[in-house]
């Protein structure tokens, strides 16, 4: 995932368990990926509890 993050203008879509999504995109926040970059493959509704825990990033 780190090696994947190096692109920093990349789009990222993340499917799996939501203990994957939640793993994937602290690994994505850490390396500098802004949350507009990343899709995720959940209901509109149910993505602020995956983005609410790092906003402050």
């Amino acid at each position: 995932m780190k090696n994947l993050a190096a692109d920093k203008d990349g789009l990222f879509y993340v499917v799996g368990s939501d203990d994957f999504l939640v793993q994937n995109i602290e690994v994505l926040r850490e390396q500098g990926i802004q949350p507009e970059q990343i899709m995720l493959d959940k209901r509109e509704n149910e993505l602020p509890k995956f983005f609410s825990f790092d906003l402050s990033m």
